[in-house]
């Protein structure tokens, strides 16, 4: 069961750099991050609202509606 979440879902290392990069506010990391996580996790929300929150922080508001929903 273990290895399958692990396919499915972030480690929690890559959660825990996705919030360091955000409380950070090194954004470029932040979204590139949440880029790899929606591409390799599409099922897991995390990664969307994150890249919407970057598109959203990021000045690009209409790109944010998608990712955020």
């Amino acid at each position: 069961m273990e290895e399958e979440l692990s396919s499915i879902e972030p480690s929690q290392e890559q959660m825990d750099q996705l919030l360091l990069h955000y409380q950070s506010g090194r954004m470029k990391e932040f979204e590139d991050l949440a880029v790899y996580l929606t591409k390799s996790f599409p099922s897991h929300q995390m990664g969307w609202k994150a890249l919407g929150v970057a598109f959203k922080q990021t000045g690009r508001l209409s790109e944010a509606i998608g990712p955020i929903k």
